[in-house]
């Protein structure tokens, strides 16, 4: 029994040799014809067949196959041990009718479907119609994928196979399309309350998602930026984690100057209503995750502007669709310049690793500690004036 193989979905064996199907009563001829099938004694020929007629509600005979065989259904994949799909068939688009022959086809489809060739003698192609154009006209599809079950006699007919993967796969690519945009169809009764509210289709309509939220990405941490082999990008994210840096530094510093504000004020900060203080005094949140997911949310942001700033204005509006009041480009136009001021990229140090021993003074020394400390001062100053000009609707 190892040179066969049962298939439950259409109830038959298929030879591993010739890759042909067999109803259970033909195994034993099946197996005496042919050079690749001579080869066993009519002995165990008979013992394979008896084995096989055992097999519960397989077809038996060429009777059977004509009343109660099925094809296998074009939506699953090809079946394994049949021969490899072709893929130059010809397949009606409203019959499971499949040919290689172009004559044959055409004969199908006039006799079934009525069809009339608009190219038969004394007919011209439209003008301006190409190839593509009219082959989107014909009741047949081209390069249909087929395989067959018998040489010949019942159930010797091309089945396709792999509609529903290749339906799968062009469908696949058209979401994959769609959520790259903000524009995909469904209208209201897909959008969610916050998305409407937001005006988030509207404004990012047409725009690439996946480049936004490239855009928007924080910095890697140190060392996969010690593992980035391109130096521009290297640098680049080194700016990035300056950024970050510089924006957590002014966060400790707002989170300090809580200690400063009289405790009634901040009750007064933390009120809803303005004749009522509230309970609770106004603070930064309560766990630790909390306020770190903030910090990433912000710092990304930041991200998100600087790679906006280097569009330009105008070209931030047309990529990434986002608008800017001239307060607030001026102030990130200022923490773009200072993150890209030091020409090489350096900053002053590997944020991550705390600030480097060896700046030496002089003129080809680099930055001393004391012009580190004031651009990085300046910086912390732009992103605090940023902040606060980016909370503020323009």
């Amino acid at each position: 029994m190892s040179r066969y193989v049962y298939d439950f979905g259409v109830r038959l064996i298929i030879c591993k040799k010739c890759r042909f199907a067999c109803v259970a009563g033909e195994v034993e001829s099946h197996l005496d014809g042919g050079a690749d099938h001579a080869t066993r004694s009519a002995g165990k020929r008979r013992a394979i067949t008896q084995k096989v007629q055992q097999i519960p509600e397989i077809l038996v005979n060429q009777a059977q196959l004509g009343v109660s065989f099925q094809f296998s259904d074009p939506a699953c994949a090809a079946v394994p041990f049949l021969q490899r799909p072709a893929d130059d068939g010809l397949g009606c688009r409203r019959y499971p009718y499949i040919s290689r022959a172009l004559q044959k086809i055409q004969k199908h489809c006039r006799t079934a479907h009525g069809w009339v060739n608009p190219l038969a003698k004394g007919r011209w192609r439209r003008e301006g119609q190409g190839k593509k154009a009219a082959a989107a006209d014909l009741p047949w599809r081209e390069g249909v994928r087929y395989q067959k079950f018998f040489r010949a006699r019942a159930a010797s007919g091309w089945f396709e196979e792999s509609m529903l993967a290749t339906y799968g796969g062009n469908l696949a690519a058209d979401e994959e399309g769609r959520r790259r945009t903000a524009d995909g169809a469904g209208g209201v009764n897909v959008e969610l309350t916050w998305v409407k509210e937001m005006g988030w289709a509207k404004y990012f309509e047409g725009k690439d998602l996946v480049e936004l939220y490239e855009a928007g990405a924080g910095p890697v941490s140190g060392a996969a930026r010690a593992r980035l082999r391109d130096a521009t990008a290297r640098e680049e994210q080194q700016r990035l984690a300056r950024l970050g840096g510089s924006f957590d530094r002014e966060m400790a510093k707002c989170a300090k100057r809580f200690e400063a504000v009289p405790y009634e004020t901040l009750r007064w900060l933390a009120s809803i209503d303005p004749n009522k203080p509230a309970g609770r005094p106004f603070g930064t949140k309560d766990h630790a995750s909390s306020m770190d997911r903030y910090r990433a949310y912000w710092t990304r942001y930041l991200c998100y502007c600087v790679r906006a700033w280097r569009l330009g204005r105008d070209g931030a509006g047309v990529r990434y669709g986002v608008r800017f009041s001239d307060a607030q480009w001026a102030a990130l136009d200022d923490v773009a310049r200072l993150l890209d001021g030091d020409g090489d990229g350096d900053g002053g140090g590997d944020p991550d690793e705390g600030p480097d021993e060896n700046l030496g003074g002089g003129l080809g020394g680099g930055l001393t500690g004391a012009g580190n400390a004031s651009t990085e001062e300046a910086l912390d100053r732009s992103v605090f004036q940023f902040w606060i000009d980016g909370a503020r609707r323009s």
